[in-house]
């Protein structure tokens, strides 16, 4: 069973190739959508900076803000609802927050809300 459920947000690496070939990673933050418990896999919405944010759907978050705080983000972000990324459990370094905006996000990509609000 999974340590991790939806609406955590936590900190994973991210391989990305930069602007040499090289491939490189980075921690970033991610907001988990869905947890499937029996292969063990974790299904994320990537954050990434704000500036893109009108290039895809998504949701702006200030680190100032209350959302912000609660998920434990350390700079203003934007939560990508155009697309998900999968993770197995193992590869996910520590929970850093909570994200109340869950709702919205599941809304956005077409994955089932089962909240409370």
């Amino acid at each position: 069973m999974s340590r991790y459920q939806r609406g955590d947000v936590v900190r994973a690496p991210l391989p990305y190739m930069d602007e040499n070939g090289i491939w490189r990673v980075k921690f970033r933050p991610f907001v988990v959508v869905d947890v499937d418990g029996v292969n063990d896999n974790i299904t994320v919405s990537c954050t990434g900076q704000t500036h893109k944010s009108k290039n895809f759907p998504g949701i702006s978050v200030l680190l100032d803000s209350d959302e912000g705080r609660k998920m434990g983000i350390d700079r203003d972000s934007f939560i990508y609802c155009n697309t998900t990324i999968v993770f197995v459990n193992k590869d996910i370094i520590r929970k850093i927050g909570t994200c109340p905006l869950m709702k919205e996000i599941c809304e956005k990509l077409g994955y089932e809300y089962e909240g409370d609000d």
